[in-house]
């Protein structure tokens, strides 16, 4: 009995480990991404939100922030409308080539809200 609890447990623990990941291995500090753009679909999700966003035509996809620290931050569901042009600030995906991470997203009014998951 004790040992297929184990074995649960660690089972459960595989899926995170996958989901959370180093900033580092994922993301490119040289290459900074400053991109203007129409949100097409935001996906609320733990670890991290993604938002999908098209520039001249290009899907990129911007990782930030759990969805409970985004809304610590001032940043909701309702803000984030398909329609919507924002700049995103970031930094480029290792492997994708339209995929980043947020550092920071700025809207038509002038707020600015930080999406890095590391603040």
């Amino acid at each position: 009995m004790r040992r297929s609890a184990v074995v649960v447990g660690l089972l459960l623990t595989i899926p995170r480990a996958f989901a959370h990941h180093s900033f580092a291995a994922e993301f490119d500090t040289n290459k900074p991404v400053h991109l203007a753009g129409v949100i097409t679909s935001v996906d609320w999700v733990n670890p991290h939100i993604t938002i999908h966003l098209d520039v001249k035509n290009t899907a990129w996809s911007i990782e930030a922030s759990s969805p409970n620290a985004l809304a610590r931050r001032g940043l909701s569901r309702s803000r984030l409308n398909p329609g919507l042009h924002v700049a995103i600030e970031g930094f480029q995906s290792k492997t994708m080539k339209y995929r980043a991470t947020g550092s920071k997203i700025i809207f038509p009014d002038g707020l600015e809200i930080v999406l890095d998951q590391h603040q």
